[in-house]
């Protein structure tokens, strides 16, 4: 990657890595374009730019003041409910660690990344460990940590959290129950694994977590305040109706109580709402607005709050989270409006398995007569023995994460080629939103249009369809801005394709702009990020420093780090440069030119000892990653031609490398 602040590793054939220069280039000529509102001393009036009120619920603790009471609360009341509560999948969605069902004593390589993988016990707590295999000299452990929490009821799999720094950390290896193994965690079976590098945001636990909230206003840090995704999460806060059942204003008989969401009396617009939130993915995910899926209750409507989009031609793929979006696609959800998730489903309970089969056979029958099927019954049992109609209308399909196949909720007649593998969505055809969000103003509805097709962009690898849809993002976050919206995502969205592009002067203006406008913590964070390295990259360390102290505290990422530890040094502050560095390297163990500018830094400090570890770490890194193949892809063009990347996670979308496959 390209970087303003190049390190310079000089590597000497035959003597190993020797020193490294802190260089920063100069920047770009700045753009002759300005930004929309650093033109006018007043920047001009967004029209209909003011959102619709949220539509309203009879259920009166959709309103945020209502409190959450937590399922145990819940279960005092009703024992029964929770009793069969507890059969299902959603109330092990995340658990704290249980010795009882835990495995240790357990190690295996990675061949691809030439690492090892080991979970340990120590006294009461389960650690997992991940080492570099050298080849010369002793193995380098990178990284070890007590496991916190389990992700995953356990009939998938199950992965794991780890609590550092104020971070949750996802763990690079996970159990899977229908292989009884332990393997790399979805997205990690590569040659340059992330580590314990991925840290678990607002928006990967608010699917496993009854309540969460963020620590701060930064969804990169997160309180667990209830980890079962319990009867809160479709029946929304309890505490009118507790306060009610418990007072003296009973409920009539026969009359509905309206202090607590009872699903069976929603529309199925609302109804799908609730299963959504967490069951639909679609391409691309944008918050509306001034809101978030968080603020979403039970009674209330998802795309007041979240726009999903879909690709204009939708795939026959499986996304482990597409249940939603798969089951409208199907010609039985669209002849009829009665048909919805808990038409088959039951959330209270989970049929045992005896009787599953003949348990979704009876919902099928319910509306189809057997003998409209249109193949014999020979036929049928020739295809499955079982006669099962949901081995063929809603097979076990691959999925968008390895090891696992989910059941389509496409109901449809399925070829067998449609379910031989997942591609890569690079149709260059156009984002639609999934639901109609006619009741959002024009420039409402371009903003979220935009910031979908930016995350879509980053989805790509082919570099034809990254452009294609990086293009059309730019063209409609410009369009936004020019009309006068000021909104911190489009603003931290545009400076970051200015600076990718080299244009810091732009890229500066926008950052600087979002931080004054109305936006999300992920927005606040990269304006930062890029206003620090943008002000490093013009040597003017001073500048870049505040931004970089305010970052670090956002979020966890190395790179963060790195550049506070390089203004620091620039400015002479050598102890503090070392402890950022430090940390850096704790957060990416594996990155060459951290250890190389420790090593530097250690020397000048006049400890030799500690440099030369450094440089010796540095040494088997180097020799460990010239035996691993480059990375291919839209992001390994040459160095001097590649287009610079923020850190991930850049935009405040929902569902970048969460924890989806775990359910």
């Amino acid at each position: 990657m390209q970087k303003r602040y190049q390190l310079l590793l000089l590597i000497l054939a035959g003597s190993g890595l020797v020193a490294g220069a802190w260089i920063v280039t100069q920047p770009k000529e700045p753009s002759n374009r300005e930004p929309a509102h650093a033109q006018n001393d007043e920047p001009p009036t967004a029209l209909a730019a003011e959102l619709p009120p949220v539509a309203a619920s009879r259920f009166v603790n959709t309103s945020g003041a209502t409190e959450f009471i937590g399922t145990a609360s819940c279960a005092q009341c009703h024992p029964d409910e929770h009793a069969s509560y507890l059969r299902t999948p959603h109330s092990r969605a995340l658990s704290d660690i249980d010795l009882q069902r835990e495995t240790w004593g357990v190690e295996f390589k990675h061949p691809h990344s030439s690492r090892k993988y080991e979970v340990l016990r120590k006294e009461d707590r389960i650690w997992h460990r991940e080492t570099l295999l050298a080849q010369e000299g002793s193995d380098i452990v990178l990284a070890e940590h007590p496991v916190d929490l389990a992700i995953g009821s356990g009939h998938h799999s199950r992965s794991y959290l780890v609590a550092t720094d104020g971070f949750l950390l996802e763990s690079p290896i996970t159990w899977y129950a229908s292989k009884k193994k332990w393997a790399m965690s979805p997205g990690y079976d590569v040659a340059h694994s992330p580590g314990f590098e991925r840290v678990a945001d607002l928006g990967c636990v608010h699917c496993h977590a009854g309540r969460v909230e963020s620590v701060d206003g930064s969804r990169f840090r997160v309180k667990i305040h209830d980890q079962s995704i319990g009867c809160e999460s479709c029946h929304g806060p309890g505490s009118l109706h507790a306060a009610r059942r418990q007072g003296d204003d009973p409920v009539e008989s026969g009359s509905e109580d309206v202090t607590i969401v009872n699903p069976a009396h929603l529309t199925r617009i609302e109804s799908e709402a609730i299963c959504a939130r967490c069951h639909l993915r679609g391409d691309a995910s944008v918050d509306v607005r001034g809101r978030s899926t968080q603020d979403f209750r039970p009674g209330l409507r998802l795309h007041d709050f979240r726009a999903d989009y879909v690709l204009e031609q939708p795939e026959e793929s499986m996304k482990v989270v597409g249940h939603v979006e798969q089951m409208k696609l199907s010609r039985c959800y669209q002849e009829t409006e009665t048909l919805t998730c808990t038409t088959c489903h039951d959330p209270h309970d989970k049929p045992a398995a005896p009787q599953r089969l003949e348990y979704f056979r009876q919902k099928c029958l319910a509306c189809h007569a057997l003998d409209a099927c249109g193949l014999e019954h020979e036929q049928r049992v020739a295809r499955d023995a079982q006669d099962n109609c949901v081995a063929c209308h809603m097979p076990q399909s691959p999925t968008d994460i390895p090891h696992f196949a989910f059941t389509h909720h496409r109901v449809a007649i399925h070829q067998p080629q449609q379910n031989m593998g997942i591609q890569e969505p690079e149709s260059m055809g156009r984002l639609l939103p999934l639901e109609d969000l006619s009741h959002l103003p024009q420039i409402e509805q371009l903003r979220c249009l935009g910031l979908a097709n930016l995350e879509f962009s980053d989805k790509q690898s082919s570099p034809t369809a990254h452009d294609a849809y990086r293009q059309r993002a730019v063209r409609l976050l410009e369009r936004v801005s020019q009309q006068g919206l000021r909104d911190g995502d489009v603003e931290a969205s545009l400076a970051r394709v200015y600076w990718e592009g080299g244009d810091l002067r732009r890229a500066v203006l926008f950052a600087s702009e979002s931080l004054t406008s109305p936006g999300t913590s992920g927005a606040v964070a990269n304006a930062k990020f890029v206003l620090g390295d943008s002000y490093l990259a013009m040597n003017q360390p001073d500048r870049a420093l505040g931004y970089l102290q305010e970052l670090v505290r956002l979020r966890r990422q190395s790179e963060d780090w790195v550049l506070l530890g390089i203004c620091q040094r620039s400015t002479g502050q050598i102890p503090q440069a070392i402890s950022s560095l430090e940390q850096a390297a704790k957060i990416s163990p594996t990155r060459v030119d951290i250890h190389v500018m420790l090593a530097e830094l250690y020397q000048h400090r006049g400890d030799p000892a500690t440099a030369a570890n450094h440089r010796r770490i540095a040494s088997l890194l180097q020799l460990d990653q010239t035996r691993i193949p480059p990375r291919t892809g839209a992001a390994d063009v040459p160095v001097d031609d590649k287009p610079r990347s923020l850190p991930k996670p850049f935009t405040e979308s929902l569902f970048v490398e969460k924890f989806e496959y775990s359910r």
